[in-house]
């Protein structure tokens, strides 16, 4: 028997359906030292996120530092000379305010 596309995934949605019950989601639930450890080991094993930074917070609102280096550093170098510019650095904050949702 072949299956369309269309008909497989169809079948494998219903599948999906019927063996997901919600009465047992409140298992799986971590405790806040296993989630910090699940955060710490998902930062660390992801190579994006060791580029910037990360902080865990437990406040609903609050203010985040900002740095930005302006403008473009990297340029065409000129043998023994200076071409006198120098990146400034731009800071500004940005608020946060979170909002339950289930």
């Amino acid at each position: 028997m072949t299956m369309t596309n269309a008909q497989l995934l169809k079948r494998l949605d219903r599948i999906e359906k019927a063996a997901m019950t919600t009465s047992g989601m409140n298992a799986g639930l971590l405790n806040p030292e296993q989630s910090k450890e699940f955060f710490r080991m998902a930062f660390d094993t992801t190579p994006f996120s060791q580029l910037h930074r990360k902080e865990m917070r437990k406040a609903k609102q609050g203010e985040l530092d900002k740095i930005a280096i302006g403008g473009r550093i990297l340029r065409k170098k000129t043998e023994n000379s200076d071409d006198n510019y120098r990146a400034g650095v731009q800071t500004s904050k940005i608020e946060y305010n979170t909002k339950a949702i289930r």
